[in-house]
């Protein structure tokens, strides 16, 4: 007697239905999911190429100045139609959030771009590092990204934002911490220290330092130390990538964020310095 033997072959659903499934089964709506380049982008209404151009734009255009590996699988990012939903459905009152448990940016709609650029830091620092930065490292470098602007294909960073008047009354109530003491934290969360550890990222942009001291800090010092011991290490590496003593560093800083306003664009001091050689009208910071 012959046995017939049967196979059946199933097909694995795709990223996209499984991220649609997913979010159904947690918020108990449909979301329409579709892929970009890099990115999954899940939504309510609206429209996604806008957010797929901006995230494709950013891990294109920004991702390579701090890892060397493309990442191999897409970020989700998921669009509520408007904060209301996004807050009734999250219970979190915030512009958007990455996820770390399952690896995902939630968000919604007109909450502005600078928002999803921020939570794509984080994201990518998560996908990329083994090691634990510290929080005035991970949100400093993610909020100097919320404000920048898409051109030509390209980010430009370069900005003051929202956060400077914050950084103002700590500098005027004296409350503001000396660098070494942000530094040596390990957990990061008031508004004011928020500000600062933003601001530092501006003052490194302007120095032409931010990507060397950003890939050293993740690179070469998370993974060899945590908590105060990295701050310790970030310090040290402060000091040898603008060449004096972290308290001229602190001087300068502290001067610098008190002369500038929220929301202005910025010249780096190098360019400043070339246009100046060269005869070129000198722009003000």
């Amino acid at each position: 007697m012959m046995h017939l033997t049967i196979l059946l072959l199933t097909v694995a659903p795709s990223p996209e239905a499984q991220l649609a499934a997913r979010l159904t089964t947690i918020f108990g709506v449909r979301f329409d999911v579709e892929a970009g380049d890099g990115v999954l982008i899940a939504r309510r209404g609206g429209v996604p190429e806008r957010h797929a151009t901006y995230g494709e734009a950013f891990l294109k255009d920004v991702a390579p100045l701090y890892f060397d590996a493309a990442s191999k699988t897409p970020i989700p990012i998921v669009l509520f139609e408007d904060k209301r939903t996004f807050t009734r459905h999250t219970r979190m009152d915030a512009y958007g959030f990455y996820a770390y448990d399952d690896r995902t940016i939630y968000t919604y709609q007109n909450s502005g771009y600078g928002t999803l650029w921020h939570e794509l830091m984080h994201a990518l620092i998560h996908k990329h590092l083994a090691c634990t930065t510290q929080d005035w490292f991970n949100e400093g470098l993610a909020s100097f990204y919320e404000m920048a602007h898409l051109e030509d294909g390209h980010i430009t960073p370069g900005f003051t934002n929202w956060r400077q008047p914050i950084l103002h009354e700590a500098l005027r109530t004296k409350t503001a911490r000396p660098l070494r003491t942000l530094l040596l934290q390990t957990a990061t969360t008031s508004s004011a220290d928020l500000a600062e550890a933003r601001f530092l990222f501006v003052y490194l942009w302007l120095h032409g330092q931010l990507v060397p001291f950003a890939r050293a800090y993740m690179h070469e010092l998370c993974p060899k130390a945590q908590g105060r011991a990295l701050g310790t290490l970030a310090a040290a590496k402060l000091e040898a990538l603008l060449g004096r003593p972290l308290a001229e560093i602190d001087t300068e800083f502290m001067a610098l964020a008190r002369k500038l306003g929220p929301n202005v664009q910025l010249r780096q001091f190098e360019k400043l310095e070339h246009s100046a050689a060269s005869g070129q009208t000198k722009r003000e910071n």
